[in-house]
């Protein structure tokens, strides 16, 4: 047991360290985490921090002129500085770490595409210490940032392999898109960049997973999940370290352009049971801490204008997934302390939250609190890299039916617009539509020698018996409020209903595609298809009419397709 216990105490402190490619490291020896440089005569005499500062610093331009007014933080109090952009603070340096909100018109240095806005303290808490931050002009007047959620990173289903050769691709190519049309574009992971369960037994860590993330050809501002979490450490400050000290803090704030933007960690990962040598329980509380709410007291008190857009994130979502009540979205608070943070926000008329978590797309608008909206991403990883691997289908698809991919939002003066993009997928790709006279899910759909063929009635849902009733049934993928679709056979505009239901396509791609591999789908929601609230229903008049579904978004872009039916449904229906 002894050795065992070294091994895992060897693997977790090369976690700690940068691999030198987006493949499995090899088990290199135990290094203790190297601190952050101080600047030259770092420690200052006692005298020169009479007023009790134990932190200061400056905040300069890469050409050395002072930025004033900064807001920065060792995430207990928040100061700003001055006009020769010093800071001081009194500290106790409970939290190991300082870090700016990044003003509007400035971009901060990176290292591996990370903005580097933090610094780790490296003195004892009677001890002073200087950090200094340098940044960047930038014109971010127009500009996108890409909402990427649950990587889970792991190496394992060749997910490693999808990501550099599809996803990461398609996320540079759009990039450069957005880029040529004079914007400047960012990025946020939203949580889940590796896979704490795989960190010691796939010696794949989380700098391994974020080292990965790197090669996105933009800054990324990261955001704590809860499977970024040390398993080994059974409470939650100590459990997230490993976060703070290697890929940004576990709440911090940051500005781009008019747009105040939150990275807050609502996991409280408790897990009973850890120790050096053995995983935890790994559960967790979807909360906020007291200390994490009092910051954001002293972090939004410094923001002026309370009308300019406030965007928040988190890794689980706010609020719950919606059902319907009739043609009706309805949802709930999904975090314990949710109305805590409503009242710390109050006073902000344009709230935008963004989460992941639960692999599928939905948006809701608060019931609680008006002016608030949250987007939950579907995951960038699928159905956890199940359903695109070799000799499975080749649909990269999430458990709603949407394809694996990322938010956008395009913010022009302030302005916010929200949609999904499929990777592999052009943006104008919003929807998918099925011909339910096609659409039947049996027995015929499992191959392979398998002695669960059987089991396909229990995951068909309502597919398994086939209909006849002439219905169109449309996924939406980024549904919101504001959006409008019509469904038009021939001329004729059909009436449509918004329902709550499972994609087929993911049925066939995930659920038939485990028993044809002789394996019973795993029963955690992150992979059997899910029932979701973006479909919408019309009633054609025959089987074979032409069918035109025209959707349109809040900015007025227009999204359409005709099909000619009967349509044929199958695993190639993308």
């Amino acid at each position: 047991m002894k050795n065992i216990a070294i091994t895992i105490c060897a693997v977790l402190s090369a976690m700690l360290m940068s691999s030198s490619s987006c493949s499995p490291s090899d088990m290199p020896e135990t290094s203790a985490p190297v601190p952050p440089a101080l600047p030259e005569n770092g420690e200052k005499p006692a005298e020169e921090h009479a007023d009790g500062a134990t932190i200061s610093g400056q905040v300069t331009t890469d050409n050395g002129t002072p930025v004033a007014g900064v807001a920065v933080s060792d995430g207990t109090v928040v100061t700003l500085t001055d006009e020769e952009g010093k800071y001081r603070l009194v500290s106790d340096k409970s939290n190991e770490i300082v870090f700016i909100s990044l003003p509007g018109d400035y971009t901060a240095m990176t290292e591996n595409n990370i903005p580097v806005i933090s610094h780790t303290t490296v003195m004892p808490s009677d001890r002073h210490e200087i950090h200094d931050f340098v940044l960047r002009h930038a014109d971010n007047s127009r500009y996108t940032v890409i909402l990427q959620a649950d990587q889970h990173l792991a190496a394992r289903n060749e997910d490693l392999m999808q990501l550099n050769s599809g996803i990461i691709p398609d996320m540079n190519n759009f990039i450069s898109l957005e880029r040529d049309s004079g914007r400047e574009v960012y990025s946020i992971s939203l949580g889940d960049s590796g896979w704490e369960q795989f960190w010691v037994a796939n010696s794949f860590g989380l700098k391994d997973a974020v080292e990965c993330l790197g090669a996105i050809d933009c800054p990324t501002f990261h955001t704590i999940g809860n499977h970024d979490n040390n398993p080994y450490i059974p409470d939650d400050w100590g459990s997230s370290e490993i976060f703070r000290k290697n890929v940004a803090p576990s709440y911090y704030s940051f500005n781009i352009g008019k747009v105040h933007f939150v990275i807050l960690d609502n996991i409280v990962y408790n897990n009973p049971g850890a120790t050096s040598s053995t995983m935890g329980e790994r559960t967790y509380d979807r909360a906020l801490t007291d200390k994490q709410l009092a910051w954001l007291r002293e972090d939004l008190a410094a923001v002026s204008d309370k009308s300019a857009p406030l965007v928040i994130c988190g890794h689980v979502p706010f609020y719950a997934d919606p059902r319907l009540s009739g043609q009706t979205a309805t949802t709930e608070r999904n975090m314990l302390n949710t109305e805590d943070l409503e009242e710390i926000i109050r006073p902000f008329s344009n709230v935008t939250l963004f989460s992941g978590h639960y692999h599928r797309n939905y948006t809701v608008a608060s019931p609680y609190l008006d002016g608030v909206t949250e987007h939950n991403v579907a995951s960038l990883s699928g159905s956890l890299w199940w359903t695109a691997k070799s000799g499975y289908s080749k649909n990269h698809i999430c458990t709603d039916g949407s394809p694996g991919g990322y938010g956008i939002l395009r913010v022009d003066n302030g302005k916010l617009n929200y949609s999904y993009k499929g990777a592999g997928f052009d943006e104008s790709y919003q929807f998918r539509v099925y011909d339910l006279n096609s659409v039947r899910i049996d027995e015929d759909n499992v191959s392979g020698k398998t002695k669960y063929k059987d089991l396909v009635r229990d995951y068909a849902d309502v597919y398994y018996y086939g209909s006849r009733s002439n219905e169109i049934l449309v996924n939406v993928f980024s549904w919101q409020p504001e959006w409008n679709i019509t469904i038009e056979e021939e001329d004729v505009i059909l009436p449509v209903n918004r329902v709550r239901t499972k994609d087929p396509l993911h049925i066939l791609s995930y659920e038939c595609q485990r028993l044809s591999h002789n394996a019973v789908p795993s029963q955690t929601s992150t992979l059997l298809t899910q029932y979701s609230s973006h479909f919408f229903k019309a009633r054609a008049s025959g089987p074979d009419t032409k069918i035109t579904v025209t959707v349109t978004d809040n900015s007025g872009r227009v999204f359409s397709e005709t099909i000619e039916r009967p349509k044929a449904f199958s695993i190639s229906t993308e």
